[in-house]
């Protein structure tokens, strides 16, 4: 999957990442009134979800990407792109002066992963174990988990622990997939 990832061209991928967009804010009644909403951008092969910044914001919800501390992901709170920069992993996240958000005020966690599967909506993830480490938190229990890659990260199943914690819903370019 990695390689197949590495290989999908650039135009591919905005295209791809404006079709997932346009589909998450199409759809007002599936977002929260209120809370922070956990975004990601940055590797090849994953939607660029740095449009979203700004149409949370106007929806009253505190966008937020995660840093690193003492290796584990920490929310904090943007409001645009120009509060990111290049960091570990070569991932997008907050410059240091962001403030860091309570994992209390997530409601929904936008979820990079390398594959998904599509019949139990499990993740697997690039292999560090910081998402999963992340969702296994019960501090976050009441956030929605939304799964958001390309079609072709959709598998019939991918391998799972025990740990790993499955989406409530997965995104593609094509739509939401059906359970």
């Amino acid at each position: 999957m990695r390689g197949a990832l590495e290989k999908v061209a650039a135009p591919a991928m905005r295209s791809a990442s404006a079709s997932i967009i346009l589909q998450l804010i199409e759809d007002h009644s599936i977002w929260p009134k209120e809370g922070a909403v956990a975004l990601f951008s940055g590797l090849q092969g994953e939607a660029d979800l740095l449009p979203m910044i700004a149409w949370l914001r106007g929806r009253n919800l505190l966008p937020v990407f995660f840093g690193f501390k003492e290796d584990r992901l920490v929310p904090q709170a943007v409001a645009d792109g120009g509060e990111l920069e290049r960091g570990v992993f070569g991932v997008l996240q907050p410059k240091a002066q962001c403030r860091e958000i309570p994992l209390e005020l997530l409601r929904v966690m936008l979820v990079p992963g390398l594959a998904f599967g599509k019949k139990d909506f499990s993740r697997l993830g690039r292999g560090k174990g910081h998402y999963d480490r992340l969702l296994n938190d019960p501090r976050v229990s009441q956030a929605q988990r939304w799964g958001i890659c390309l079609q072709q990260q959709l598998l019939p199943r991918v391998p799972t622990e025990v740990h790993d914690m499955p989406m409530h819903r997965l995104l593609t370019e094509e739509g939401w997939v059906k359970r």
